[in-house]
């Protein structure tokens, strides 16, 4: 009796495809790449399996639907694919980044959990929409014949303590709209500490750990015998460290402020704080730090 699965992990963002094709239950990666620029005029692609690696920057990848197809044509490409059929695939693992407190543990995709992310949108801007793109497709794509699996990045957090993840606001709030601190890259998290115990040969439920997530969005957590009792992120993405094109903490008056003197809406702001803050705001040019780097050598180089 064939006991072996294969199950795809994807991470889809707005204009981007990660995915990894794992046999388990030995962990083996099988397959993993990722597609870039999809809607773009060049979309840039990778793929690796264990015969190596291809690379494409020629092909334009119209939505996440091409794309998506684009992965499952390479994975079971007659000469290169791993795979024969996408039937073989057994399980589609979707990162989704919010849905409040709204489930409890990562769940089978129901139209009921569908809902519930569809709900949610709004608690992560710039991840929750391709996030249900990703979704929405992968269950059009493969049907009934696989199984599609939510994991979702705020669950680590979900036994921070009220005192932390309260907000100084009218409790009404709270109790009406849900807002307090969800916290995110828990999946991240969750990896972090268990291998950060291992490393030092200790029991995980009997550590104190500063934990550091660093990249395009970043976030600092404190996890107490394994649970995270306090996290830098809060109520959506924008809250904590400055990061890539996310304001990180702000005196809150400024954005009232700023709607006055700039006449700016909700969703201006809501834009500003998501897309165009952070290093990206300051540096009026650079997202990253690796350009904001060479940018300076450049300037250096010609003063």
């Amino acid at each position: 009796m064939n006991t072996q699965k294969n199950i795809l992990t994807i991470n889809s963002g707005s204009t981007s495809i990660k995915f990894k094709l794992y046999k388990m239950p030995d962990e083996d990666v099988t397959a993993s790449g990722k597609i870039e620029n999809i809607g773009l005029d060049k979309s840039y692609i990778s793929l690796t399996t264990k015969s190596g690696t291809e690379k494409s920057e020629d092909i334009r990848i119209s939505d996440h639907r091409a794309g998506l197809n684009y992965i499952i044509d390479k994975l079971t490409d007659p000469a290169k694919g791993v795979i024969k059929d996408k039937k073989e695939i057994n399980a589609v693992g979707h990162r989704v980044v919010n849905v409040g407190d709204r489930v409890d543990s990562h769940t089978v995709i129901t139209k009921d959990i569908l809902e519930t992310i569809r709900q949610c949108v709004d608690l992560a801007p710039l991840h929750n929409p391709p996030n249900l793109t990703g979704i929405e497709v992968s269950l059009d794509v493969f049907g009934n014949s696989t199984q599609n699996i939510a994991i979702y990045d705020n669950l680590f957090h979900k036994n921070m303590p009220q005192e932390a993840f309260l907000y100084g606001l009218p409790y009404e709030y709270y109790e009406k709209y849900r807002i307090r601190k969800y916290g995110f890259h828990g999946i991240a998290y969750t990896y972090m500490v268990q291998r950060g115990a291992q490393l030092i040969g200790k029991d995980l439920n009997s550590l104190k750990i500063i934990t550091m997530m660093l990249g395009g969005g970043s976030s600092i957590t404190a996890v107490k015998n394994g649970i995270s009792i306090d996290t830098s992120m809060g109520f959506t993405p924008a809250e904590g460290l400055i990061m890539s094109t996310r304001c990180g903490d702000i005196d809150p008056a400024i954005l009232t402020y700023l709607m006055i003197k700039e006449n700016l809406g909700a969703k201006e702001i809501d834009s500003m704080i998501n897309k165009k803050a952070g290093i990206l705001g300051l540096s009026q040019k650079y997202s990253d730090f690796v350009s904001i780097q060479k940018g300076v050598e450049k300037m250096m180089k010609y003063a």
